[in-house]
């Protein structure tokens, strides 16, 4: 196993200060937190967050990490479904409301760790 998930790259957010970059990964964890009831906002930010990822080339770290966000997914989906209820049947014991929570919160945990990754891969250890 590598002692630094760093990838020696030339783009532009490789060349930025290190506490521009934390200040960019703890903004997107606070504005994930604050639209905790937004889902498309969510997906938004998830979707940026993997476009970031592959400018900077930091999609070969998280590869190992997507069966993770899966099962993360699949879990919070599960979990929420079976510990609460809504008013709109989906199928079978299934309401909406708890299954657009596990989502929600599947994302909220894959925007957390796709932009920790991408600061771990474009931040060189000094």
């Amino acid at each position: 196993m590598a002692s630094s998930f760093y990838v020696d790259e030339d783009t532009f957010y490789h060349r930025l200060d290190p506490r521009v970059k934390i200040i960019f990964t703890v903004a997107q964890w606070t504005a994930v937190m604050f639209w905790m009831s937004q889902l498309y906002l969510q997906m938004g930010l998830f979707v940026f967050n993997m476009i970031h990822a592959y400018f900077t080339k930091s999609l070969g770290a998280l590869k190992n990490l997507y069966y993770i966000m899966l099962a993360v997914l699949f879990t919070g989906v599960i979990g929420w479904s079976l510990m609460a209820t809504g008013p709109t049947p989906l199928f079978g014991p299934f309401t909406l409301e708890p299954v657009l929570q596990g989502v929600a919160t599947a994302l909220r945990t894959s925007i957390g760790i796709v932009s920790s990754i991408v600061l771990l891969c474009t931040t060189r250890n000094e």
